[in-house]
């Protein structure tokens, strides 16, 4: 019981960029590139979230993302800064 609260607890800490790149890294995703389709897939996202103000749904894609390809930074820094706008609207 307690191991599976310390789990929760470290997940929480390191917050959903940092799943999601640990997971895919576990998988052996660290070295892939996206393609420039995927990048403009990814602005697209985060365009259509601040015009509608759909932040949630689309930060549960861009994480797909973020696990997607965990070396790229700019798919971290999309939904980080996703989340600091969603947070201060509310």
């Amino acid at each position: 019981m307690a191991s599976s609260e310390s789990a929760e607890s470290d997940r929480m800490e390191r917050g959903p960029c940092s799943e999601a790149m640990a997971e895919s890294l576990a998988t052996g995703h660290g070295k892939r590139r996206p393609t420039r389709h995927v990048r403009l897939q990814a602005r697209a996202l985060r365009d259509e979230a601040r015009r509608f103000g759909c932040y949630e749904s689309a930060i549960g894609k861009l994480l797909g993302f973020v696990a997607g390809y965990p070396a790229i930074e700019e798919f971290q820094k999309i939904v980080a800064r996703l989340l600091h706008e969603s947070s201060l609207l509310v």
